[in-house]
């Protein structure tokens, strides 16, 4: 899909472990062959499992990386959308559902 995967590395705290993999342009693309990244430019759009359901979208703001609504699943609805408000520097500080 992105050609040849650029690096793997192994994360290990207790008994869980990830093996994280980059497309050649340095984005994560894949975590332990179960969940894929979708992007747009370098805005994060979707995250889909190893047999391509969608498990999450995100909605990018104004700014450069600056995500203003991730949700969960194919389908739109209140419940599935999940708020993030973040800093004056760009970190996500707090999460609101749309409950």
């Amino acid at each position: 899909m992105f050609g040849k995967i650029k690096d793997w590395r192994r994360i290990r705290r207790g008994a869980r472990n990830a093996a994280l993999s980059y497309d050649p342009l340095g984005r994560l693309w894949q975590v332990s062959g179960t969940t894929r990244f979708m992007y747009d430019g370098d805005a994060l759009v979707a995250e889909y499992d190893q047999w391509g359901n969608m498990l999450k979208r995100y909605v990018d703001g104004a700014g450069a990386d600056t995500p203003q609504v991730w949700v969960e699943g194919a389908g739109i609805t209140a419940a599935s959308r999940h708020y993030l408000f973040t800093s004056h520097q760009g970190s996500v500080t707090a999460i609101a559902d749309g409950k």
